[in-house]
């Protein structure tokens, strides 16, 4: 598979390049971009400067681009913060556009969820970022049910590089997809479920990194600690300003078990809300399959067959099930 502009994206962040693409279908035609757009004419050359800031996107240079083959422009890295403000500001729009094609939408959506979680996951107190995430799980709600292949190309879209953030997206899209193919949850549940699967591991970012980066085999009291991460998480979102009960068991429950054996508070079964279950093979899924510091990612089929064999008594075997339909073919998969 090729690696999609999104991923270039995520990975161009990631690295901390100097430059990073954008798709110029992001860039809404008589709008003022805020950030300096730049143009590599060949891939061994620097890139050169195309439009300065606050000069608006025009159909005239959509056209040339496109006429052109150009699919992707450069942004500096120090302005990636103007560009994700201006992506979130016209991301509704991007998604309605029927000139826009799918796998571009999803890529741009991709994007722009990558940037929100990435200062999310940066910045734990920001004031905005719930309500950010909110406006997010609208826009990719509506995208889901309006777009046929919108969740194959938004699984083709997804950084297999993990990072807290990268984790945070991934679960979310796949869990949002899994809830819709199996026929759980209201749209007002669905609503609610896109922030608490997005800010799970909020209560990550209060581990050492020594200890959330560990090469080697954690000991009792430093696995006792990452832990607690459900409960640290739960407590601040709940400082963000979430009151609603499905959000905030989300962030708890992530980590509970059908078997009893998950965590913090050893749930089991039918307690478990059905869209917290749906959340937990999304979640583990996209742990198996994203590269970490101290472990390989394992490949689609090879985490799925492990899942599998391995875990039926931890997860929900009905979701589990709906869940390789979706693996297999994202586009037709549902429910039994």
């Amino acid at each position: 598979m090729a690696v999609s502009i999104a991923e270039n994206f995520v990975k161009a962040v990631q690295a901390n390049h100097e430059y990073i693409p954008v798709h110029i279908s992001s860039l809404r035609v008589d709008s003022i971009t805020g950030f300096d757009l730049f143009l590599q004419v060949r891939p061994d050359e620097p890139v050169v400067l195309y439009a300065e800031r606050n000069t608006p996107f025009s159909e005239r240079s959509r056209r040339r681009l496109q006429e052109n083959r150009v699919e992707f422009l450069f942004i500096s890295s120090a302005q990636q913060g103007s560009y994700r403000k201006y992506l979130e500001s016209h991301l509704q729009a991007i998604l309605l556009d029927p000139s826009v094609e799918t796998e571009a939408k999803s890529e741009i959506l991709y994007a722009s969820a990558h940037g929100l979680m990435r200062e999310v996951y940066e910045n734990p107190e920001m004031d905005d970022g719930l309500a950010r995430s909110r406006d997010l799980v609208r826009n990719t709600m509506q995208f889901m049910y309006g777009q046929r292949r919108a969740l194959r190309h938004l699984i083709e879209a997804a950084s297999t590089d993990y990072e807290l953030y990268t984790h945070a997206v991934n679960g979310f899209v796949l869990g949002m997809g899994l809830a819709l193919r199996a026929g759980i949850g209201t749209p007002k549940e669905l609503a609610l479920f896109g922030p608490g699967a997005m800010l799970r591991d909020l209560g990550m970012t209060k581990v050492p990194l020594a200890i959330r980066e560990s090469t080697s085999k954690l000991t009792v009291s430093q696995f006792e600690l990452l832990k607690q991460h459900p409960e640290i998480g739960e407590e601040m979102v709940r400082e963000l300003g979430e009151t609603n009960r499905l959000t905030l068991e989300l962030v708890r429950h992530h980590h509970e078990r059908m078997d009893g054996t998950g965590y913090p508070d050893r749930m089991e079964g039918n307690a478990i809300q059905p869209l917290v279950r749906a959340l937990t093979v999304a979640d583990t899924f996209d742990a198996l399959t994203t590269r970490r510091r101290h472990q390989k990612a394992i490949g689609t089929f090879e985490a799925l067959r492990l899942m599998k064999l391995q875990m039926t008594s931890e997860l929900d075997s009905y979701l589990l099930d709906t869940f390789v339909r979706i693996m297999g073919n994202p586009d037709t998969a549902s429910a039994a």
